[in-house]
């Protein structure tokens, strides 16, 4: 059961070769006679060029950057970003446990397929100038959650501090640069760890009920979110925020 902590691209018509001396319109012929032949040391003019391909522009991964967030350039932007993951979390927390009431663990799957990204996605109050919300994860249990290049550079950020024997860092301050391949934006990322609750669709698949196992392998078959334990590091909440 997941919980967050603060948490798609005609033939070129070659031209004919034009004759150095050009015969008139059949209509003007008189009776009898046939266009005149050309000379024999007429030229043909050079077939036409095909026009040239403007060159591709360079892609690749957006170009990004990492701020340090204790930094006063940031303050206000990580200011908005905590606050929006305080009110999605919240949310997210609520739904699920009236699930959970409703239903059981099986109810929160069917939540956590149908009605949590709406959730995720819904616009913050109070004017926020957070803008975008979305979870993703290194093991994802929904496709839809998987990390574009710049997710993944803060994810794999958190891991490497994770095989260094640190604690997820609270918060991720980043810039994505303007480019070809991006606009510019500033994105804040909060961890999400599992939680003892959690456990029930999250921790030793052995240990789950049949229904809720048939219902996880039912709505994901891919599902790699499973086998953690409480405390462990789920993924990341990313908030993009306008300044």
């Amino acid at each position: 059961m997941p919980r967050l902590f603060l948490s798609g691209f005609a033939c070129l018509l070659l031209p004919l070769t034009a004759l150095a001396a050009k015969a008139p319109p059949p209509s003007s012929y008189g009776p009898g006679q046939l266009p005149a032949a050309p000379a024999a040391n007429a030229k043909a003019a050079p077939p036409a060029k095909a026009p040239t391909a403007a060159p591709a522009k360079p892609s690749g991964p957006p170009k990004i950057e990492f701020v340090d967030p204790t930094s006063p350039a940031v303050s206000a932007l990580k200011r908005h970003g905590e606050a929006g993951a305080g009110v999605v979390s919240k949310r997210l927390l609520d739904a699920l446990n009236a699930a959970l009431a409703k239903g059981g663990p099986e109810s929160a799957v069917a939540f956590c397929q149908t009605q949590a990204p709406a959730l995720t996605a819904e616009k913050l109050p109070n004017r926020s100038p957070v803008t975008a919300v979305k979870r993703t994860s290194l093991r994802l249990r929904n496709p839809a959650n998987a990390p574009d290049d710049p997710e993944r550079a803060a994810l794999d950020r958190v891991a490497t501090a994770l095989a260094k024997g640190e604690p997820p860092p609270p918060v991720l301050i980043q810039r994505i640069l303007a480019s070809d391949t991006a606009k510019p934006e500033w994105r804040v990322y909060k961890p999400i760890v599992i939680q003892a609750a959690c456990l029930v669709c999250h921790g030793d698949p052995a240990a789950q009920p049949p229904g809720l196992r048939a219902a996880l392998q039912q709505h994901y078959p891919a599902d790699a979110a499973t086998g953690y334990a409480a405390g462990d590091w789920r993924g990341l909440l990313r908030l993009t925020v306008t300044p």
